[in-house]
């Protein structure tokens, strides 16, 4: 997680995964292509860039334009935007944990088709659970949804509705060890440098441009929604969750802050062009 996570801050993003960031970080995922072309200015895109990866993303079924001149998330009802959305909704997402883990079985779907394989494993992974050997995928049952309302949220992001999901109970002998399956230290590392970034990014607001500072503002914003994303969720015997419950309460202040610095370059757009 935490490579990951680092990799996203400090990597410049595509023309597309610039477009998907700036997107899902409004509510109803939808944009003007004025918008996105003035936001991909900020990060040095071209018109003609901005266009081709909207073309390739609406082609890939990822965007639609049901309106002339704008673009949204083609699936904003569930799936990965409903996940990526869903980090405003962290503090309802856990209960506590009572040793027993969850266990989805895998080994009887088709393994052909690896579209859905990684769909499947995407899924599977968003929800938190692992597969350390060959075996089932399994995660600690810390969820507030029940299996229901889980395997609904599993099939959404793409696992196929015929995977078998069980509750087990909390058997020393049958349960795994947390440490082949999650990397604590990973998670907590990412935990402290996102804190830091955003705790900085706010604190150093004279020294950089209206447009450095939006694009730093999405850059950072959506590498911490991805770390919330794709967090599993661990009770507190498997991880310090008070330093994932810190990355959280600065990301809510940290995302008005980002919208503001982006409303910011947008009028100093309007202001330049009516010159």
């Amino acid at each position: 997680m935490f490579q990951d996570f680092h990799k996203r801050l400090t990597e410049p993003p595509t023309a597309g995964r610039f477009i998907m960031s700036l997107l899902s970080a409004h509510d109803d995922g939808s944009m003007p292509v004025a918008r996105i072309r003035q936001g991909g200015e900020a990060f040095g895109f071209s018109e003609n860039a901005i266009r081709i990866a909207l073309m390739r993303l609406v082609q890939e079924g990822k965007l639609k334009s049901e309106e002339r001149g704008i673009y949204s998330i083609a699936q904003r009802e569930g799936g990965i935007f409903g996940a990526i959305r869903g980090w405003t909704n962290y503090p309802a997402k856990t209960a506590p944990w009572d040793g027993r883990w969850i266990a989805v079985h895998t080994a009887d779907l088709p393994k052909r088709d690896r579209k859905q394989n990684l769909r499947r494993e995407r899924a599977l992974t968003i929800k938190g659970f692992r597969q350390g050997k060959p075996g089932p995928w399994m995660r600690p049952a810390n969820l507030s949804a029940n299996l229901d309302e889980l395997r609904e949220d599993l099939t959404n992001l793409g696992l196929e509705g015929t995977a078998f999901i069980m509750m087990g109970e909390a058997q020393t002998q049958t349960a795994p060890n947390p440490e082949d399956l999650y990397d604590r230290h990973g998670l907590e590392r990412a935990y402290e440098l996102a804190c830091t970034v955003m705790a900085k990014s706010q604190d150093d607001k004279a020294s950089q441009s209206i447009a450095d500072k939006a694009r730093e503002t999405l850059l950072i914003g959506s590498a911490v929604i991805y770390l919330l994303t794709y967090d599993p969720l661990l009770p507190a015997q498997l991880v310090n969750v008070t330093a994932r419950d810190a990355v959280y309460e600065t990301m809510l202040t940290y995302d008005e802050f980002g919208q503001k610095a982006w409303d910011a370059y947008h009028a100093q757009l309007e202001r330049n062009f009516a010159i």
